[in-house]
């Protein structure tokens, strides 16, 4: 597993580490460095200290381990917490029982119980046994001892207390015991001594295997302040940014006591957030009856709040809180034999390694418990980093660029940046966004007041959006069911179709279509519908990433009965625009279909961009640009696009003036049109009045002879 190990961690370091070189420095962003010594030629782990972790953020997201070149040397982060496996139970019956009173020298009578049991079985490897004792007495407290009958010695294994003190209930009913000094079928000897008459207990082992306790970290917490109100005590702690505490712990001077504990989280400007509550005691007079401890859930403020509920008691003293973190610990593989640890300053953002997508994936546990044998790496003196900047990490990149046509955008969408401490910003851009941009998104503009407009990268990676879309159910057949599935803005991008149904159990197949401008229908799936009786989970069509004006789903019923969808939602891949520009109000510009990507100058500085934290930006939704005119068709036309028409209004002309030379050549061919059902007597009219129109005009000159006048010669005067 070991040698899997360094493969994997080989092969998901290499195309990190052989990257091209930012021009900006990363490590800048960093305040303190520290170097590591690590010597082996194989996967090795890098132990956290407390100092590390109290002046980072509690994601770890400000801390990158660099080469001497600044390269990113990827890892993954043991946070040190191992899923414990369920225990195994063994009931077990006494071989023999015997109860008796010993008085001794004290006037109060110790009521004894010997049972001697069996081990039932080995120990699992690197685990250990527990022993429980239970009994139906609602009320005891009893010294235990347990001893290893071995055939020429008696060895003791464990002593504890173990007790069950009512209203409210505390008890504790275990004891561990060593895993080496048990042996499958070996005979203990389980004496239980108190007061109070005997308490008949039944004893159960379970054998708990694997998870080791992980290293922890014990960090005093400042008292900022200290009030006592309404039977309450309230004490404000301060919490380093980077600390995350699984549980705190009290300690007090209080001899016996009981009390309520409620522990917030309390971030400026919002309400505090209880994360925790429960009851700690202690009760003196029994050896190891407290419960000093509480378990967290994760706090995010700047403080801790803790109300001690003390009743008509008087207020714990000598009250301090320990904070506990299980002590993490980077899985690397030393790539360069010059690495530092550079961390702090909360302005980079989470990194996102392969390796680092591992976590919490069977493969990632896997790595995980291989990784526990791994050689240790150590860290040296950490001291202040020569190279950092606390000026805003992208000022270079806040410039800015020429002001695009604004006329050639059909929509326009507001955007308002606030807190960009770093000059850069986090723009998702909404479903109206991408319906009205191109595709390929080449056509997003973010311009300012003066229509200037700022540069931005997009993520290489999309998160993803859950909509719900309209739902119409459309005619039925005699076998299937059709429903007509509108996405909240048309066109959008859809990767995944979830139907919300309370159907108990199905098992149908089903065609996709999607339909894009409004005419071109296609089948994007076709697949098998399919749930178990009593899942009440929704289903889920995975298709892919298709983007459609709307979806048409046939569902073959055959001959059972319709089902109901109650709600349908749509999985869209959400691009998300990083933008370099100072905050202010914004508007993003799409739909040009004619628009070139742009091109801008913080491409070359991406891994310095993709490690900055970004301030989330309000995107609205889009809206039709009043600015907008439609241009002409021949504007934009390129040389190809002249060509074309000029090619097109030659071929008019040529076969114009062809079908005009056909026509004029089919007349003079065709044979003359003979006259007919003209009276006789008309003829000689008409010659005469021809010889008068010839004498008032002169008569010098012959008349032309008459076409189609029937004579041989030309006519005569």
């Amino acid at each position: 597993m070991r040698s899997a190990l360094s493969a994997l961690l080989c092969l998901l370091s290499f195309p990190l580490s052989a990257s091209a070189q930012s021009p900006h420095d990363p490590a800048r962003l960093f305040p303190r460095e520290a170097p590591v010594q690590a010597s082996a030629n194989r996967p090795m782990r890098l132990p956290l200290p407390a100092e590390v972790l109290t002046a980072t953020q509690g994601d770890l997201s400000d801390l990158r381990l660099h080469d001497a070149s600044g390269f990113d040397v990827p890892y993954l982060i043991d946070s040190g917490a191992r899923p414990e496996p369920h225990p195994t139970s063994f009931d077990v019956e006494p071989l023999s029982i015997t109860r008796r009173v010993v008085r001794g020298d004290s006037l109060i009578a110790q009521w004894e119980e010997v049972l001697e049991v069996a081990v039932p079985g080995d120990a699992p490897p690197e685990g250990r046994w527990r022993l429980w004792i239970d009994s139906g007495a609602a009320d005891f407290v009893r010294a235990i001892t347990v001893t290893r009958l071995d055939e020429d010695a008696r060895v003791e294994l464990a002593q504890a207390t173990v007790f069950r003190l009512p209203e409210p209930v505390r008890e504790r009913l275990f004891v561990d015991l060593p895993a080496d000094a048990m042996r499958a079928g070996a005979r203990l000897e389980v004496r239980l001594a108190g007061e109070g008459g005997y308490i008949e207990p039944t004893l159960r082992f379970t054998a708990h295997r694997g998870a080791t306790a992980p290293p922890v970290h014990r960090i005093p917490l400042t008292e900022m302040g200290v009030r006592t109100t309404g039977g309450s005590t309230f004490v404000e702690l301060a919490r380093p940014a980077g600390l995350v505490p699984d549980r705190i712990v009290l300690r007090t001077d209080t001899g016996s006591f009981h009390r309520r504990v409620r522990v917030y989280d309390v971030q400026q400007g919002r309400a505090p957030v209880e994360i925790a509550a429960n009851d700690v005691f202690r009760v003196r007079e029994i050896a190891g009856a407290e419960q000093l401890e509480i378990a967290l859930r994760r706090a995010r403020g700047e403080r801790l709040r803790l109300e001690i509920v003390d009743g008509d008691s008087p207020p714990l003293s000598g009250l301090s809180v320990t904070a506990e973190v299980r002590a993490p610990a980077l899985i690397f593989d030393p790539l360069a034999s010059e690495l530092w640890l550079r961390f702090g300053g909360g302005r980079a953002r989470a990194p996102s390694y392969d390796l680092q997508r591992l976590s919490g994936t069977r493969l990632g546990a896997q790595l995980l418990d291989a990784a526990d044998g791994l050689p240790v790496a150590t860290l040296g003196e950490i001291r202040d980093n020569p190279r950092f900047d606390d000026g805003p990490a992208l000022a270079f990149a806040m410039r800015p660029g020429r002001a695009p046509d604004v006329a050639t955008f059909t929509h326009v969408a507001p955007v308002e940046v606030r807190g960009a401490r770093e000059g850069l910003s986090r723009l998702r851009l909404p479903p109206s966004v991408l319906a009205a941009a191109r595709e390929d998104l080449a056509d997003l503009r973010v311009i300012d007041a003066e229509g200037r407009q700022w540069p931005y990268v997009r993520s290489p990676t999309d998160s993803v959006d859950l909509v719900d879309a309209e739902i119409r159910r459309a005619a039925e057949n005699d076998r299937s069911s059709h429903y007509t599935i509108l996405p909240p803005a048309a066109p959008a991008r859809v990767d995944a179709i979830v139907l919300h149904t309370d159907a108990p159990y199905l098992a149908r197949d089903y065609v996709l279509w999607a339909v894009r401008d409004g005419e071109e229908r296609f089948v994007v799936e076709r697949g098998h519908l399919e749930r178990a009786p009593n899942d009440a989970a929704p289903l889920r069509l995975e298709l892919p990433t298709t983007r459609a004006d709307r979806f048409e789903l046939e569902i073959i019923d055959g001959s059972d009965a319709p089902i109901t969808l109650d709600r349908v939602s749509l999985s869209l891949p959400s691009p998300t625009l990083f933008l370099a520009a100072p905050d202010g109000d914004y508007r993003l510009l799409a739909g040009d279909a004619r628009a070139e990507p742009p091109v801008y100058e913080i491409a070359e500085a991406t891994d310095l961009l993709l490690a900055v934290r970004a301030a989330d930006a309000e995107v609205g939704a889009a809206r039709a640009n009043a600015a907008h005119v439609v241009p002409a068709w021949w504007e934009g036309a390129d040389a190809h696009t002249w060509i074309l028409w000029a090619v097109l209004l030659l071929a008019v002309v040529v076969l114009g003036f062809l079908t005009l030379r056909l026509a004029g050549a089919a007349d003079a061919d065709a044979p003359p049109a003979a006259s007919s059902g003209t009276p006789a007597d008309a003829e000689p009219e008409a010659a005469d009045e021809d010889e008068e129109a010839d004498d008032e005009a002169g008569g010098d000159e012959p008349p032309p002879s008459a076409p189609g006048g029937g004579g041989d010669g030309p006519a005569s005067f």
